[in-house]
């Protein structure tokens, strides 16, 4: 199970629609994807979870950050698993050269799940940087998990035509 994370030039996410709020320019927007090596690459905000070895996706309006892998396959948010979009804004000025960016990430987290399955993933990573004027991508390739452990072990009972008696 592959799920690509997509941000195109010149076209916004319905995420981030507001971003054309922030004024007009004559310059085409570029989609980038970078791995964040420094806090100072980070949204911010007082919902922003991402971290240094997360990914950032960005057109110049608006930016996101996907969790990458880093120490753990498991996620920081509400959802279980890396490779779940963590954060969302407007791109906003620094506050200071090489501190962490001004930001007013209110995004809670955004994680795939297909009938009650997420993506376990086994890796994260860019698909396309962007620097070619070509869509930006972050790629998660992993293998379908239960979200919720709970309902995976109740569609186990319930779906298992062996279980004679799904109350033991």
């Amino acid at each position: 199970m592959r799920t690509r994370i997509h941000l195109r030039p010149g076209a916004a996410l319905a995420l981030a629609s507001a971003a054309a709020l922030g004024g007009c320019t004559a310059d085409k927007p570029v989609a980038l994807a970078e791995r964040i090596r420094d806090r100072a690459q980070l949204v911010g905000g007082p919902d922003a979870l991402g971290d240094t070895g997360d990914f950032k996706l960005s057109n110049g309006k608006v930016r996101f950050v996907v969790q990458g892998m880093g120490k753990s396959k498991y996620s920081r948010g509400w959802g279980v698993y890396a490779g779940s979009l963590l954060d969302a804004d407007l791109v906003r000025p620094h506050s200071k050269p090489g501190s962490v960016p001004t930001g007013n990430d209110r995004f809670g987290e955004l994680f795939p799940a297909y009938f009650l399955d997420s993506i376990e993933p086994e890796s994260v990573e860019i698909g396309n940087d962007g620097s070619d004027g070509k869509p930006a991508t972050v790629v998660v390739s992993g293998t379908a998990a239960p979200f919720l452990t709970m309902v995976g072990n109740l569609l186990d009972i319930v779906l298992d035509p062996g279980n004679k008696n799904p109350a033991c």
